[in-house]
């Protein structure tokens, strides 16, 4: 587990890439982009000082270049959790692998684009079949507001709950049924109708 309060923990930045994860406590350097503090808060729901890991996007960066960072060996069934935040016009996207001997690197979990200002939440599961394997998180970055930051990742012998926030446009494992009136349909933003309804998610 890593909050990264002591440095990078059990993982590492890959040498197959373009450059590093690294650490950082407050705002990143670049407006409009990148975290305001890290994801821990006070009794008040003030948010306090504390690292976390994340990619600058800025020159010397070009788009398309990717960092990554190489976890631990792991066996079995393993819930790993983290959260994320991807906030600015030009992020790219973030992904989760799982390779190891044996086994072909492979996605376990992706998100791209801006997904605002906020620290998310991030579930993956990874099945007990199969060999030792490590877990990588590849960013990718598409312009100088492209920051993108992790922090507080665990992982524990179990499966994770199942979580569904409709972000990636579908509506995971729930479905309209038939002999209804009509369907729950997926939206961003304000609904059509004005005085009702959320403006945002």
């Amino acid at each position: 587990n890593c909050a990264f309060g002591s440095g990078l923990c059990n993982w590492t930045n890959s040498n197959q890439d373009d450059f590093d994860w690294i650490l950082h406590e407050g705002a990143t350097k670049s407006n409009f982009t990148g975290p305001n503090a890290s994801t821990r808060s006070n009794h008040d729901c003030h948010f306090i000082a504390g690292p976390y890991a994340y990619v600058e996007a800025s020159e010397p960066r070009m788009p398309g270049d990717k960092a990554i960072l190489v976890g631990p060996v792991l066996r079995g069934q393993v819930c790993m959790r983290f959260k994320y935040h991807m906030y600015g016009d030009h992020v790219g996207s973030l992904t989760v692998y799982k390779h190891g001997s044996g086994v072909q690197r492979h996605q376990m979990w992706r998100r791209t684009g801006n997904r605002g200002n906020i620290w998310r939440d991030a579930y993956v599961n990874f099945r007990c079949d199969g060999p030792l394997f490590q877990v990588e998180i590849e960013a990718i970055v598409n312009g100088w507001r492209s920051d993108i930051a992790i922090d507080e990742i665990t992982f524990d012998h179990s499966i994770c709950p199942v979580n569904c926030n409709f972000d990636d446009g579908h509506m995971c494992k729930w479905r309209n049924v038939g002999g209804d009136q009509f369907d729950w349909k997926l939206w961003k933003g304000s609904t059509p109708s004005r005085y009702t309804g959320p403006t945002s998610d």
